[in-house]
């Protein structure tokens, strides 16, 4: 197929260039929000001593354990949507309703940018509690 019968369809555009580009990018994430957790859970002793840590620093770890799992989760989900929209552009080409897919996609961005937002301030937390 080539490019100018693709361009002129969102659906195609989206098939062939983006939905590849976007999962590559989400699962990378993924990598780095799950490996960012386990680093820090497993090096927790040497950022806080929970014997002699105040309840507020062992708060803020805590919170910024969960803001990351929320983070992972985000980012799963914004995975799942963008293959959901995937195979919703799919049907569309087939002659479905086309609006279907406009929405899957923008709430798999709405999970997107959580997911960024959620790894952002978890890391915030993490480093203040150090």
């Amino acid at each position: 197929m080539e490019f100018s019968q693709i361009a002129n369809n969102e659906y195609q555009v989206f098939l062939h260039f983006s939905y590849g580009e976007i999962r590559d990018l989400l699962m990378h994430f993924l990598t780095l929000i799950s490996a960012t957790l386990v680093f820090s859970v497993t090096f927790s002793e040497k950022v806080i001593d929970y014997h002699a840590s105040t309840k507020r620093q062992r708060a803020t770890v805590i919170t910024s354990w969960l803001l990351l799992v929320l983070a992972l989760g985000a980012c799963g989900i914004g995975l799942y949507l963008n293959f959901i929209a995937a195979e919703a552009a799919l049907a569309s080409i087939a002659g479905a309703d086309g609006q279907r897919f406009a929405i899957l996609l923008q709430k798999s961005f709405f999970f997107q940018d959580a997911a960024g937002l959620l790894f952002g301030l978890g890391l915030f937390v993490l480093v203040v509690s150090a």
